[in-house]
């Protein structure tokens, strides 16, 4: 485990220590937690399931400190990871787990931050989950915190529109996500997007919209 600073002593100063040394990801957690929240909603669970959801997606990603501790450089800092590099990174949900364990967090939200980069087609990690062996709340967050991530900056790569934010996660259905949580996002994010007006400006936009939403348009 890292040897943070002594200053940190809790979830919310790891956060805080995370957030500066990764600025680009500023309330990235934040948004994640609004959107898994709304997806959680819209599914129906209960408000004990939705709490830990956003609980969850808070802290999820607290072990990218153990990360940046055994690269020896910020994530921030330029240059392609190479594949020893990507393996390491691959081990955050397990090391966010582990620290979070050490501050009373209950099994059923450390669960949800180990998975939450579990694939719905088994090629995901830390453990190779598919289909529905993914608890329910990791499935969100994968979705809300690739929504996130494709629509914010990041040093390495250009940042994605809303909508072409959508449409990656439509195409992503039934590999890495799991299709009836993409369903729910789009249902809600759709009006949002595109608005409901009958004279869309992009007729490929409307149409996408008609096909993820269901919605009866005329011509």
């Amino acid at each position: 485990m890292t040897s943070l600073d002594e200053a940190v002593r809790g979830p919310d100063e790891m956060m805080a220590l995370l957030e500066s040394k990764m600025p680009s990801k500023k309330d990235h957690w934040k948004r994640v937690a609004y959107y898994a929240g709304l997806i959680a909603g819209k599914l129906g669970l209960g408000g004990t399931e939705r709490e830990a959801i956003t609980r969850a997606a808070s802290f999820m990603d607290v072990g990218m400190l153990e990360v940046m501790e055994r690269l020896g450089r910020s994530l921030e800092e330029a240059g392609e990871l190479g594949e020893e590099e990507r393996e390491i990174l691959r081990m955050h949900p397990l090391w966010s787990e582990r620290m979070l364990s050490l501050y009373g967090f209950d099994s059923h939200t450390l669960s949800l931050v180990r998975h939450h980069h579990e694939w719905w087609n088994g090629k995901g990690y830390p453990d190779g989950l598919a289909g529905e062996e993914i608890p329910l709340g990791a499935r969100i967050l994968g979705v809300a915190d690739a929504f996130v991530a494709m629509t914010s900056w990041r040093t390495y790569r250009a940042t994605l529109g809303a909508r072409e934010a959508l449409r990656e996660l439509y195409a992503c259905r039934g590999t890495q996500f799991d299709p009836q949580v993409v369903k729910v996002f789009l249902s809600l994010m759709t009006p949002r997007v595109y608005g409901m007006e009958r004279d869309a400006a992009d007729r490929e936009d409307l149409e996408l919209l008609r096909e993820i939403t269901g919605l009866a348009w005329e011509d």
